[in-house]
C-alpha cells in the first residue's frame, strides 16, 4: 500500500470513525506520535486543498498544481519546469530524465503522476515507467 493511501486511511479512522491513536497505531505498527503527526499532516493538506481548490481546478502550468511535497516543487524549479505548461512538461520529460534530476526519486515521480491524473492527464505512461536503453541506463553502466 502506498503511504499516501495509508495516511488517508489513518486520517479517516481517526477523524471520521473516531478511533483512538493507540488502536490505529497497533493496527499499522506505528507509534501514537507518528499517528498524530500523520493525521495532522493530512488535515493540513485537506485544508490547503480546500483553500487553494478554486485556484487549482484548471491548472495551465506545472506551478499551478497544488503539490503535496516541497521536494517536487524544488525539483521542478531546478529542472526549469515549474513555469512550463503541463502539456509541454509531459512532452519533454520522461521517467528516466526525472530520475537523473537531483532529489527526484521514485515516490516523488509517483506523486507527480498521481496529481497529473487527478487533473485529467492520462497519456503519461512514459512518466511512470522506466524506459530501458536510455541515457539513464548508459550513465549507470559507465
Amino acid at each position: 500500500m502506498k503511504n499516501i493511501e495509508r495516511d488517508e486511511e489513518i486520517y479517516h479512522k481517526r477523524e471520521v470513525e473516531g478511533r483512538t491513536l493507540k488502536s490505529i497505531g497497533d493496527e499499522y505498527g506505528l507509534s501514537i506520535g507518528r499517528i498524530r503527526g500523520i493525521t495532522a499532516r493530512v488535515h493540513r493538506m485537506k485544508f490547503l486543498e480546500k483553500e487553494m481548490g478554486s485556484q487549482c481546478l484548471n491548472p495551465e502550468v506545472m506551478g499551478d498544481i497544488q503539490w503535496n511535497s516541497v521536494r517536487i516543487v524544488n525539483c521542478l524549479i531546478n529542472e526549469g519546469a515549474i513555469g512550463m505548461s503541463i502539456e509541454e512538461f509531459i512532452k519533454n520529460f520522461n521517467y528516466n530524465k526525472m530520475m537523473l534530476a537531483r532529489n527526484f526519486g521514485r515516490k516523488a515521480i509517483q506523486e507527480l503522476c498521481r496529481k497529473l491524473e487527478v487533473h485529467g492527464y492520462k497519456d503519461i505512461e512514459h512518466l511512470k515507467n522506466h524506459q530501458p536503453n536510455s541515457l539513464c541506463d548508459r550513465i549507470r553502466r559507465a
